[in-house]
C-alpha cells in the first residue's frame, strides 16, 4: 500500500518535470532550425550516432530539440516502467492509463509548430501519428510483459526475459525518437516551402 502512495505522488511530479522541459522546447523556432538543418548535440551514445555517417543512420537535424525530446521520451519510458514495477492493483492501472495518455499526447505540448503544420493542407502531422503508434506499442508491450509473462519488478538482471525486454524497449525508444524527429523535420520543411 505504501508503494501505491509513492506511485500516486510520482505521476504528478513526472508530468510537471516533462511539462517544464517541454516549455523550453516550445521556445525553439523549429521551422527555422529545420530549414537550416542545425546539427544536433548529444551526449554519450547519442554522440556516437551524431558523429556517424549521415548515410549510415540519418540523424534528424533539429539542433538541441533532439536532445530535449529524447530526454522527455526517456523520462516517460522510465516513469512508465517505475509504475509497472512499484504499483499494484487499481492504482497501477489508473496511473498507467494517465501516464500512457500523457505519453501519447506530449508532442503536442512540445512542438508549437504543429499549428503551422496543420494549417497547410498538403502537409499532414505524420510525426505525431508515428509517435502515438510506437508509444502505444511500447506501453502495451511493457504492460503485457508485466501482466502476462512475468512482473517487471521480478525480472532478474541476467535472465533471458530481462535481455529480451531491454532490447525491445530500447528498440522501441529509438524507433519512436528517430521516427518522430525525422518526420517532424520533413513536415516543418514541407510546411515552410509551401508558404
Amino acid at each position: 500500500m505504501a508503494q501505491d502512495s509513492v506511485v500516486s505522488l510520482f505521476v504528478p511530479v513526472l508530468v510537471l518535470i516533462v511539462l517544464e522541459i517541454s516549455q523550453s522546447a516550445r521556445e525553439f523556432e523549429l521551422d527555422r532550425i529545420a530549414r537550416s538543418e542545425q546539427e544536433p548535440f548529444f551526449y554519450s551514445v547519442f554522440y556516437l550516432l551524431d558523429r556517424s555517417s549521415q548515410e549510415a543512420i540519418r540523424i534528424p537535424q533539429l539542433g538541441p530539440f533532439n536532445f530535449i525530446h529524447g530526454m522527455n521520451l526517456g523520462l516517460l519510458y522510465l516513469g512508465y516502467l517505475l509504475i509497472l514495477t512499484a504499483g499494484s492493483g487499481l492504482t497501477k492501472y489508473i496511473t498507467c492509463v494517465i501516464v500512457g495518455l500523457f505519453w501519447v499526447l506530449f508532442p503536442m505540448v512540445e512542438v508549437d509548430e504543429y499549428v503551422q503544420i496543420m494549417d497547410d493542407p498538403a502537409v499532414q502531422p505524420r510525426s505525431f501519428l508515428v509517435h502515438a503508434l510506437v508509444t502505444a506499442a511500447a506501453a502495451g508491450t511493457m504492460f503485457g510483459i508485466d501482466e502476462f509473462v512475468v512482473p517487471i519488478g521480478a525480472i532478474t538482471p541476467l535472465s533471458p526475459v530481462f535481455f529480451a525486454t531491454a532490447v525491445l524497449v530500447v528498440g522501441l525508444y529509438y524507433a519512436s525518437l528517430l521516427g518522430f524527429l525525422s518526420l517532424l523535420q520533413h513536415e516543418l520543411q514541407e510546411a515552410e516551402s509551401s508558404l
